[in-house]
């Protein structure tokens, strides 16, 4: 599996705009990846809308997550047709939109807004999991010094985000 997390707001943009060099990026990507790893599987992260200035001009953060999950799903295809063995998009976005609805007390972003704080790397390492394994996070040990139950939840959350391997 390889990992690949664009600037926050490219899938977002291509959603949007359909910037052409966004693409081509993605599959220039792609195609270097497979050269070295033939039977790479790539997980394209779908990044959190930001919670601050102008939602990153999307105007919101519903905007910017309806683009980011039309633009993550085609850049996703766009990666596949390059020939890796298996492209899929890891829901980060999503989550944080459910957590950002159920429990808003959560701090999922650092003081810049943008990037997430220690709510937030949590949930995300957690639907990374889900996504390349296929199956639920079982273990409750693995808070990592946060608190208890906020990790319980989130792991519950990144449980119950659609699986596309």
């Amino acid at each position: 599996w390889f990992i690949l997390q664009d600037q926050s707001t490219q899938a977002a943009r291509f959603g949007r705009d359909a910037t052409e060099n966004i693409i081509s990026y993605s599959k220039s990507i792609a195609q270097l990846i497979k050269y070295f790893s033939p039977d790479v599987k790539v997980v394209l992260e779908q990044t959190w809308a930001f919670s601050a200035d102008d939602y990153g001009s999307f105007g919101s953060y519903e905007e910017f997550d309806r683009c980011s999950t039309i633009g993550a799903a085609k850049l996703s295809e766009a990666i596949a047709s390059t020939g890796v063995a298996k492209s899929v998009v890891s829901p980060i976005a999503l989550a944080f939109a459910r957590v950002r609805a159920e429990r808003p007390e959560i701090e999922l972003y650092s003081t810049d807004d943008h990037h997430p704080a220690a709510y937030g790397a949590y949930l995300k390492a957690c639907v990374n999991y889900v996504t390349i394994f296929g199956k639920p996070i079982l273990s409750d040990k693995a808070d990592f010094g946060l608190d208890p139950e906020i990790c319980s939840y989130l792991r519950g959350i990144a449980n119950s985000q659609p699986q596309n391997n």
